[in-house]
């Protein structure tokens, strides 16, 4: 009998889609042939020493590490895995995170600091997982020949619609057309915008409907947000969830008729497919998304896609409120989002993408396999 093949993923903390994905791929993967560990990094950010002391007390019990995201410290830990202990590196990336930065203002330093890192994993990593399916294509326009995708998923034994009844009536969104957004509310500086920034100003020009707007996440732009709610008078019509735990999460999105899918046209937005929109679909939820990236490839069916332009259009909230107004007044629109599950099923599904993950794992450890 063959020995398993050893993986380590290294996750920041326990309160993100990525310790979900590593979760459920863990699952998923058959465990008689693969052992899957699952590391966070938050646990060691006082103590650098200790994180190389693990990294020599695993050297040599290890065969992959499989990186979520970018940053210094995942850096260095690849690269003295490399060259000490010839340990594989997988890179699993949903942003280029340089750009990313580069929208935020960041100071230039930092900045500069971040595109040679993030150039260097790239460099040094025997596989590169993309989350979107666009972000592959330019990474492979730029050069790199160890690109896959494996897109943000769901598991659909977790994520289906429910009937949270009492939940409605309980948060006041009975008799309501519910219009939800899910995220991490995070501010922006150089363009004074957050996550929901468009759905809380399209919001204040539907007064005149029995609308309930409900906000899913946190973040330091979750201030920001309440304040324009409170600058708009429409509290009546809004509701601030905060985070909620993915157990308890499938609960929460039943409670949507419509979810809200803005991403930013640009080459940030357009790398992203994010971990909301597998989620919408698999809870068949009517979803209105801006015509960029992973929803522009998949929602001709299920949704409605509206243009954007650029990083922060200021026309988009009216455009917005007027998508949500004529579904308002013709529910049966509603009905689309009945493809929604079958979507996620086909395309973005743990299940079928572990078989894809497991062949990954043995292709960089040369154990066979197509490479995914």
């Amino acid at each position: 009998m063959m020995p398993k093949l050893r993986i380590l993923m290294f996750v920041d903390h326990n309160r993100s889609f990525m310790y979900v994905r590593a979760m459920k791929f863990r699952e998923f993967i058959p465990r008689d042939r693969f052992d899957i560990r699952i590391l966070f990094l938050d646990e060691y950010k006082k103590d650098k020493g200790k994180l190389f002391r693990l990294l020599r007390d695993l050297g040599k019990s290890i065969d992959v590490f499989y990186f979520f995201d970018i940053g210094s410290t995942k850096y260095w830990m690849a690269l003295l895995a490399r060259l000490f202990y010839g340990i594989r590196i997988i890179l699993d990336v949903g942003d280029d995170y340089y750009l990313l930065n580069r929208n935020k203002d960041v100071p230039f330093f930092k900045r500069m600091k971040i595109f040679f890192i993030q150039d260097l994993f790239y460099r040094i990593a025997d596989r590169i997982v993309t989350r979107g399916f666009f972000h592959r294509e330019y990474m492979k326009k730029k050069g790199y020949r160890n690109v896959i995708q494996i897109p943000d998923c769901v598991d659909p034994d977790h994520s289906y619609r429910r009937s949270p009844a009492g939940l409605r009536k309980k948060l006041g969104l009975d008799k309501s057309l519910v219009i939800g957004i899910m995220g991490s509310i995070n501010w922006n500086r150089k363009y004074r915008i957050c996550y929901g920034w468009d759905l809380i100003e399209a919001a204040s020009q539907l007064k005149d409907l029995k609308i309930k707007i409900l906000v899913i996440g946190d973040g330091d732009g979750l201030p920001y947000l309440k304040n324009r709610v409170r600058e708009l008078h429409i509290r009546d019509k809004v509701v601030f969830l905060g985070r909620v735990a993915y157990p308890d999460l499938p609960c929460y999105l039943s409670l949507f008729d419509i979810g809200i899918s803005t991403q930013s046209n640009d080459r940030v937005g357009t790398f992203r497919t994010t971990g909301k929109l597998p989620e919408y679909l698999a809870h068949n939820i009517y979803i209105i998304a801006t015509r960029v990236g992973e929803a522009s490839r998949r929602l001709q069916k299920a949704g409605s896609l509206l243009p954007y332009r650029g990083i922060k259009d200021g026309s988009y909230p009216a455009r917005l409120a007027s998508e949500i107004r004529r579904i308002y007044f013709n529910r049966s629109l509603l009905k689309k989002a009945l493809l929604g599950r079958k979507i996620a099923a086909q395309h973005f599904n743990y299940k079928t993408q572990a078989g894809r993950m497991a062949s990954l794992f043995l292709s960089v450890a040369g154990k066979n396999g197509d490479g995914a």
